[in-house]
């Protein structure tokens, strides 16, 4: 109907859109002053901020299986969903601007992200222990997973897919201009722009 149920003024500006976890009753957005903020779906309260020194949080947080994963500066932030502390981060070699994707292919949880330094990551998620460094050649803009494969887009216009649980690059395309957006994988075809 369009009827707005609540409002609230953050403390900084949003700088994500927000990831939402409906069961849990939690909204998280990044702030452009660094900080990673959880609200009330119910109601917009806030339920917990952290505050990860870096300005901009500009990874869209994902939530999954109880964590919230994002990005701000140099490093991947896990975060407690229940109460927003950090079980753990990573700094990567140069800024952390791609989409994250979290998929658990066999008995891993492995977040996948992109780096400026030309690296895509994949980290353990019940440590940040890393467990692969692939070098694609050029910023990471963007990451999708399905079906243990990866495909990351960059903003030289490279495209490259692998393995999830190696890291292991299978093919890289190259197009006639930068991919700005994450791509998307339907029914085994990646879309991307």
């Amino acid at each position: 109907t369009g009827t707005k149920l609540w409002s609230v003024t953050l403390a900084s500006p949003a700088s994500t859109a927000p990831a939402l976890d409906t069961a849990g009753n939690l909204l998280v957005v990044g702030g452009s002053d660094g900080d990673v903020m959880a609200l009330s779906l119910a109601n917009g309260a806030t339920k917990w901020s952290h505050s990860t020194g870096s300005s901009p949080v500009i990874t869209l947080p994902v939530i999954a299986d109880g964590m919230v994963y994002t990005g701000a500066g140099d490093t991947v932030y896990a975060l407690n969903e229940a109460n927003g502390t950090a079980d753990w981060s990573y700094p990567t070699g140069g800024t952390v601007s791609s989409t994250l994707a979290v998929q658990q292919p066999y008995s891993k949880m492995i977040v996948m992200v992109g780096s400026a330094d030309g690296s895509f990551y994949g980290l353990v998620a019940p440590t940040g222990a890393k467990l692969f460094q692939t070098p694609i050649g050029a910023p990471v803009t963007g990451v999708a997973s399905a079906f243990d494969r990866y495909i990351v887009s960059t903003s030289q216009g490279v495209i490259a897919g692998g393995r999830v649980t190696s890291g292991k690059e299978f093919w890289t395309r190259s197009t006639s201009a930068g991919a700005m957006m994450s791509p998307v994988i339907v029914d085994g075809t990646v879309y991307f722009g």
